[in-house]
């Protein structure tokens, strides 16, 4: 099963649980994903974390489209990645 992403905790000190529900590969990464983009719509200035290397095309797809860019990209050997994205710096007219 592929690792979940992880974001800065919640504020207000809650633990957050996410149960996965199915043990295939598929539903994880959907999982993983979801994560991701929860992730990026909070509109931190940078999300990191450790992501599954078979989703990388549609994250660094997704991340753009939300005005992010990857800034490191390190494969772990266990089939995931640790990876930082950053707010894209927009160009002064």
């Amino acid at each position: 099963m592929s690792a979940g992403t992880q974001t800065r905790p919640p504020t207000g000190g809650d633990d957050v649980f996410i149960t996965y529900l199915d043990q295939s590969d598929s539903f994880a990464l959907g999982v993983e994903f979801g994560e991701f983009l929860c992730a990026l719509g909070q509109g931190y200035e940078a999300v990191g974390g450790y992501f599954s290397a078979r989703l990388e095309a549609q994250l660094l797809v997704a991340a753009s489209r939300l005005g992010y860019v990857r800034e490191a990209w390190a494969e772990r050997g266990d089939g995931s990645c640790l990876g930082r994205f950053r707010r894209a710096q927009s160009d002064p007219l």
